[in-house]
């Protein structure tokens, strides 16, 4: 074979090649543009769900990135998926798991409340009394609360046993005023009156009793504040000014009197009262007689604040339950109580 064919026979195969492979690039560039139109990129703008626009990748919001899976989602129609900056309802958007990555959903913190206050509603005609034990002693009556005729206040006339008379609203986080004015009477006395915080209705019988009692002692001459009312028991001194007790079980006289827990047939150990603060200004003072001292306080699980007429006196922290508010009378006639909310 001459040079010149053979030359030709080269040209004719590398022509045959290059249709071939122009062939094969027009059949794959085919089958391609087949597949882009079953499967979006991978860089495809992810579809968010919330209330309200969004273009921040480190929203709070809930948000449901795209895949290339997306052909493997139960039917979705075209109207219901829009660009990122478009409001998507979510009932409209398929839940199956597998377009869903587990690592593209972040939950919103809650913050809002579901429980607002509600202030309690003043009645102290749904209130009721109860009262320790009455005494023996012919100097004492048994308690008796005189609701006034316009229904605002309450006043323990008789010189009682230690006595309460208890709300019909839990006093835990609760924003009220309690006031309390020991009146003059014929015959004037020194003893004690003050407030309940976490009393339930049935504690002056409950030897599982636990709550908090706020009480003022006052001294004035001719009076003793030492006082033996029961037996067995020892007898003991009462201390001047204002104080905040626990109260366990069901004490005797003595022990709310002292602020004590004695051991006796009468109130076991750990049935009495253990003092748990004085008064910052009025813990060795005394009350003084017409004046209605205004008592506002700040009472939840761990911490208690007790103001008079606006200034701090007791402040603790421990852990408290939750019940009644009630007055508290011990051995003073005369004592005038009402509650209020403030700005009232």
């Amino acid at each position: 074979m001459n040079n010149k064919r053979r030359l030709t026979v080269i040209l004719s195969g590398i022509v045959l090649i290059v249709v071939v492979v122009v062939v094969l690039v027009i059949i794959l560039g085919h089958k391609s543009n087949n597949n882009n139109e079953v499967a979006a990129p991978s860089t495809s703008t992810p579809l968010t769900i919330s209330s309200a626009p969004t273009t921040s990748s480190t929203s709070t919001l809930v948000t449901i990135q795209s895949t290339s899976q997306t052909s493997k989602t139960t039917n979705v129609s075209t109207s219901t998926i829009a660009p990122s900056t478009t409001q998507v309802s979510t009932t409209n958007v398929p839940t199956t798991t597998s377009t869903v990555p587990s690592t593209s959903t972040t939950i919103p913190p809650t913050t809002l409340s579901t429980t607002p206050y509600v202030p309690p509603v003043i009645d102290l005609t749904k209130w009721a009394g109860a009262a320790y034990q009455a005494m023996p002693d012919e100097d004492y009556l048994p308690a008796s609360w005189n609701l006034a005729s316009d229904k605002k206040s309450i006043t323990e006339v008789n010189n009682c046993q230690p006595a309460l008379f208890y709300s019909d609203f839990l006093a835990m986080n609760s924003k009220v005023i309690v006031k309390i004015n020991p009146l003059t009477t014929s015959e004037p006395d020194d003893d004690y009156f003050g407030f309940a915080l976490g009393i339930q209705p049935n504690d002056v019988t409950n030897s599982q009793a636990n709550y908090l009692l706020v009480d003022w002692k006052n001294s004035i001459p001719g009076e003793t504040l030492y006082k033996d009312f029961t037996s067995p028991g020892a007898g003991g001194q009462a201390k001047v000014g204002l104080a905040l007790s626990r109260v366990q079980g069901i004490p005797t006289p003595d022990e709310f009197w002292q602020h004590t827990d004695q051991d006796s047939s009468a109130s076991p150990k750990g049935q009495g009262l253990t003092e748990l603060a004085r008064a910052t200004n009025l813990g060795d003072k005394g009350w003084i007689f017409d004046h209605e001292y205004v008592f506002t306080f700040e009472f939840n699980e761990t911490s208690l604040k007790v103001y008079v007429d606006g200034t701090l006196e007791i402040s603790i922290s421990d852990k408290f339950t939750d019940g009644r508010l009630a007055f508290y009378n011990f051995s003073q006639a005369g004592v005038r109580y009402s509650i209020t909310l403030p700005g009232t």
